[in-house]
């Protein structure tokens, strides 16, 4: 089954091929009245190993049909009709039988030959052509991915490309932009070409990226290029984002949450220490996530939960750890809030005007968000929506209020949240 599914796979390729070049194929043109041509009329062609072509041998109107032929380069008959190596015969006009060569290898070289009888002596006319076959570039033994470590004088990336004996000219590439200065170290001194061998100086995380390597082959026949891009990686110690903060703030009695978060290539696993104690997660300790970015979450019961907690990152090239302390926070001051009258476009809309003292703005307890609760006449606090909100004035229509709007600021609850704190 599946000889047969390659065998109509491979007929539809040639007949697809066919109806492209049949119009380099008319009988009466080209051939000056030979018993038989070929198309490509090529007597030397050339292709790399994993190519696949065709080569038709057209009929003049005095040859014998029945005998003509195509022999390979041992002499032998070419009968098969499926296979790497068949013929196929056309029907149509211009009437002709096709070679065909599927990922042709080494081995196919040599001279092929398409043959019969012709005219009333019978005598044997024949059309031939050289097949030569190349090498085709492969990059075997190339790493897909390759790495160099931050701060090191230099790091190479290798192109492995081979082509049987054959020469090779190569160029690089970083993420599109060729990489010139060859054979010296250009580019500030940054990059030096030796052929199959990039080489970076003076690495950085900046180095990191897609390179390209295009590899060159010329010959008598043909000319090959082939690329292979190789992704380069810079491997570097955890350092920390600026997310994560020196301190942060909590009342006794509440929940404080102490972010971490660190990047580092590859990317490092996260613990968390006080003093000398590694932290696990306990009745008072919950850490959320221990890859890149992880959240200490504590319990906050008395004063001894205050202090210096360790943020330990750590990979393949080492640690690094930040301090943060967590100190004791106050509840942020409500605002002052009054109704802005009579700008209300609609009966159950209500325009508020919250304001802040600048000097709770300005410190490490800023205040930056308001909360507004509100409720219909009929609802209570315990199921009350409620929206947050920045400092500057604002309106807002609450849409599941109704025609029942909130009529007074004592009404609101009004809770401001701290930068480095809770509600």
């Amino acid at each position: 089954m599946l000889t047969m599914a390659r065998a109509h796979l491979t007929r539809k390729w040639v007949e697809d091929q066919v109806m492209m070049t049949v119009g380099l194929a008319d009988p009466s043109a080209g051939h000056d009245g030979q018993s038989l041509y070929i198309q490509p009329s090529r007597a030397e062609q050339a292709y790399l190993t994993g190519q696949s072509f065709f080569v038709t041998c057209f009929l003049g109107a005095d040859v014998d049909r029945q005998q003509v032929m195509w022999r390979d380069p041992e002499g032998r008959p070419i009968t098969e009709n499926e296979g790497r190596i068949h013929v196929y015969r056309r029907r149509d006009e211009p009437e002709g039988i096709q070679l065909v060569v599927e990922e042709v290898q080494m081995g196919d070289a040599g001279l092929y030959t398409c043959s019969t009888f012709a005219g009333p002596e019978s005598r044997d006319v024949s059309v031939s052509f050289t097949l030569f076959v190349y090498r085709a570039i492969t990059f075997q033994g190339t790493k897909d991915i390759q790495t160099g470590t931050e701060g090191d004088e230099k790091a190479v990336i290798r192109c492995e490309a081979d082509a049987h004996h054959r020469k090779l000219e190569f160029s690089w590439q970083l993420n599109g932009r060729a990489i010139r200065n060859f054979n010296n170290k250009g580019n500030n001194g940054k990059y030096k070409v030796e052929g199959q061998v990039l080489t970076i100086y003076n690495v950085e995380t900046t180095d990191a990226g897609n390179y390209t390597c295009s590899a060159f082959m010329g010959t008598k026949h043909l000319v090959s290029v082939q690329k292979k891009m190789i992704q380069f990686i810079v491997q570097y110690r955890p350092r920390f984002k600026d997310t994560t903060l020196d301190t942060r703030y909590a009342r006794v009695g509440s929940l404080a949450k102490i972010p971490c978060e660190a990047e580092g290539e590859p990317q490092p696993s996260i613990k968390w220490l006080r003093g000398m104690e590694h932290l696990y997660a306990r009745e008072d300790y919950t850490i959320v996530g221990n890859v890149g970015t992880s959240v200490l979450n504590i319990d906050v019961r008395d004063h001894s939960y205050y202090g210096v907690y360790t943020c330990h990152a750590q990979n393949e090239l080492g640690p690094s750890e930040k301090a943060i302390e967590l100190l004791e926070g106050g509840a942020p001051v409500a605002p002052r809030v009054r109704v802005v009258e009579p700008d209300r476009p609609k009966k159950d809309t209500i325009v508020l005007h919250i304001e802040h003292d600048e000097d709770d703005m300005n410190n490490d307890l800023a205040v930056h968000t308001f909360r507004v609760q509100y409720k219909t006449d009929e609802g209570t606090w315990e199921t009350a929506p409620s929206e947050e909100y920045q400092l500057n004035g604002y309106t807002h229509t609450p849409n599941r209020l109704a025609c029942h709007a909130v009529r007074t600021p004592e009404e609101m609850r009004k809770l401001a949240k701290r930068q480095r704190g809770d509600m």
